[in-house]
């Protein structure tokens, strides 16, 4: 279907062009009155009764100049009606691309007066919004993607990620593996996290990825042995990776803790929406990293058996959110959310704020994600946060979420739980 379209940039929202329309099938400019009638019909629609004879209206409704005026005047005069916003753009084509008029009007520049042209170059600020939901309903149209289809499959794929050694060290029967973990997304950039491999010798084809607060150096204490909740899995057979997601670990200057806040923009005015319009919380990073190392370990070429997925204290909420996102490529998941709920930040540069986090059930809401998968939850009340009762008791799998209770410690119960048989 062809059709007449007109498109519009604005320096600021809230103009009115009135008046300004476009045909909707003849391929006729607005604005002509010409539609094929004869003379007796131009002389009645634009005769001004000045004595002008039938010639004359002919000259004057023909004239392909007179809708352009028409256009601009229209255009001063909306940009006249409010000094708010400067000045704008208007643009007449066709869908083929063809322009067929183009107009400026106003100020492009308030300050230095400098005047509004066809070539102005604008922010594009959230103008890209609409064309961005426009172009992911053409992809659904074409088949790509559903707009149901389950968000687990955006993990990385096994040709997306990889592991780079850069370092080893055999303690008796633990070989600790330092290196990076590579993933290159779909654009081909490139990112790299710090990771530390914990191997075992016999291995049992297990491998737990433990979270922490302090990156991998949380897995070691002060003499770079293990700690002794991960020496229980070594023993086992079981593998342990640590990573230093964004800033942790080697992210930092050395001696450097994590940051408590995150940085500001450079602008007097702090607008969460502005920041996190254009720009991804660190919240959000830190589970897109631990989306990436659970890729990694999964598609090792040591192929494990089965893949545990940990976080505790700070690292818990990470790990909740990303579990929601890992499908079956996580076996068993252990968390302690310590109680966090995203509607209790209330600083926009708290490093653990998500916006809308809190609108679909909270962090409960992502836990309820993880059914019908193996859970140990720490941090919650004895009775389940309804979104998770009603996901597990829907899958018919309530009888695999394990409350944790007092003593032993998390770290320790944790483990009695990862090292039991299913």
């Amino acid at each position: 279907m062809r059709w007449w379209t007109c498109a519009w940039i604005m320096a600021l929202a809230g103009i009115a062009l009135a008046g300004l329309a476009c045909d909707g099938g003849t391929g006729e400019i607005p604005g002509d009155d010409d539609t094929g009638d004869d003379d007796a019909g131009d002389d009645d629609a634009g005769d001004d009764d000045t004595g002008d004879d039938d010639t004359g209206d002919d000259d004057a409704g023909d004239d392909d100049t007179g809708w352009v005026l028409d256009l601009q005047d229209e255009l001063d005069a909306a940009v006249a009606v409010s000094d708010d916003w400067g000045g704008g753009v208007f643009r007449v084509g066709t869908h083929d691309g063809d322009v067929l008029w183009e107009g400026a009007s106003g100020l492009a520049v308030r300050l230095s007066e400098e005047p509004m042209t066809p070539d102005v170059t604008f922010e594009i600020a959230s103008t890209s919004k609409a064309f961005t939901a426009a172009t992911v309903l053409l992809l659904v149209e074409d088949g790509a993607f559903g707009l149901d289809d389950p968000i687990g499959g955006l993990l990385p794929t096994a040709e997306q990620v990889g592991f780079e050694q850069t370092a080893s060290q055999q303690h008796g029967t633990v070989e600790q593996i330092a290196g990076l973990i590579n993933r290159t997304d779909e654009r081909g950039r490139k990112e790299q996290l710090p990771a530390l491999l914990l191997a075992p010798e016999p291995w049992n084809g297990h491998v737990v990825i433990w979270i922490d607060a302090q990156g991998k150096a949380g897995l070691l204490n002060d003499e770079g042995a293990p700690r002794p909740h991960i020496a229980r899995l070594l023993v086992d057979g079981s593998a342990v990776v640590g990573v230093d997601l964004l800033y942790q670990g080697e992210f930092l200057p050395v001696g450097e803790q994590p940051p408590t806040k995150t940085r500001r923009v450079d602008n007097p005015r702090q607008f969460a929406g502005y920041t996190f319009g254009f720009n991804h919380t660190l919240f959000a990073q830190r589970v897109r990293d631990v989306l990436t190392v659970v890729s990694a370990v999964r598609h090792s070429e040591h192929d494990p058996q089965r893949v545990d997925l940990v976080g505790l204290g700070e690292a818990g909420r990470w790990v909740a959110a990303a579990r929601a996102l890992t499908g079956e490529a996580v076996d068993r998941t252990a968390i302690d959310t310590g109680g966090f709920r995203f509607g209790g930040v209330l600083d926009l540069h708290d490093v653990d704020f998500l916006p809308g986090g809190a609108k679909y059930g909270d962090l409960p809401g992502m836990l309820a994600l993880t059914a019908p998968g193996p859970l140990w939850l720490a941090g919650e009340n004895a009775e389940l946060p309804a979104p998770l009762r009603a996901a597990y008791s829907a899958a018919g799998a309530l009888d695999r979420i394990h409350i944790a209770g007092q003593p032993p410690s998390p770290p320790d119960a944790a483990v009695d739980w990862l090292l039991q048989d299913e």
